[in-house]
């Protein structure tokens, strides 16, 4: 199992967080400090966010952000994340990834080919790293979807760039959407 990977998308990075299962259910331990890895610890926390989805297909998100860096965690239900880079001076700008995370595997992850880490394939919760001008989504496919989320910044709605989906022309981002509908 891999403990890390990167993505197409600069400033968008995964670990996969060490879980331990037993009959109860499992421990993960969502925030250790790994040397070299100050961005997966969550540098400077300032905002501590819980997500609850309670419609499938009713996505979360939808934004990205202008100065603070998040660190996010499904932990409970299973969904897409959707991310797009929107830093025009990145290498990765316009690029987009797609992954199902959360606890069960299900048919999208083959159907529109996007890579598959759920807790039931990986063993491990999976922890997205996002930079500013990384939009993300997340579109619950079972309900509900509970998030865990940590910021560098309290909340501000001047921090936000807010995107409806349907306004972002991609067409991977299309076929998840009608895919969760």
């Amino acid at each position: 199992m891999l403990d890390k990977e990167k993505t197409i998308i600069e400033g968008l990075d995964i670990r996969f967080v060490k879980t331990v299962h037993d009959e109860r259910g499992f421990l993960a331990e969502l925030l250790s400090e790994i040397e070299g890895e100050q961005h997966f610890f969550g540098k400077d926390i300032k905002h501590i966010l819980a997500v609850v989805a309670k419609k499938k297909g009713a996505h979360r998100g939808g934004h990205y952000h202008k100065t603070s860096y998040e660190n996010s965690w499904v932990v409970g239900g299973s969904g897409v994340w959707y991310f797009c880079d929107f830093n025009s001076s990145s290498p990765s700008f316009e690029k987009s990834a797609a992954f199902l995370v959360g606890e069960k595997t299900m048919s999208i992850s083959q159907e529109l080919g996007i890579a598959d880490y759920t807790l039931e394939t990986t063993g491990s919760i999976c922890q997205f790293s996002v930079s500013p001008f990384i939009y993300h989504l997340i579109i619950p496919l079972q309900a509900p979807l509970t998030l865990l989320e940590t910021a560098t910044k309290v909340y501000a709605e001047s921090d936000y760039v807010r995107i409806k989906p349907q306004d972002i022309e991609d067409t991977l981002l299309k076929k998840l959407t009608d895919f969760a509908l």
